[in-house]
């Protein structure tokens, strides 16, 4: 149920505050645009960065233990088990991928 909540909330914002970067938590290390500061990492750029789950999602790259889009519209979302993504997403690995279509 934790985890329908979390993507249900990282739907809502995905489209505003996400797109533009925000805090993340610093995962042994900050990922490429993004630098630390306190227990989080902040973005430097308008890149969107997800903890990584395996491999990362088309239109992203690894970088340490995130996958960092490529391109600033771009953002991923977790995909679970038996869930669809949502309208405007592409299932793309462990992830929902929206490349700016919104």
């Amino acid at each position: 149920m934790k985890k329908l909540f979390l993507l249900i909330m990282m739907i809502l914002f995905s489209h505003s505050i996400l797109a533009e970067g925000y805090a993340i938590p610093n995962i042994h290390g900050c990922p490429s645009q993004y630098r630390s500061s306190g227990s989080y990492c902040v973005p430097i750029s308008n890149k969107f960065a997800i903890p990584r789950n395996g491999g990362c999602p088309s239109g992203f790259f690894s970088s340490g233990s995130y996958c960092v889009a490529n391109n600033s519209k771009y953002i991923a979302i977790p995909s679970y088990n038996g869930m669809s993504c949502p309208s405007g997403y592409f299932k793309s690995g462990n992830y929902c991928v929206n490349r700016g279509n919104r």
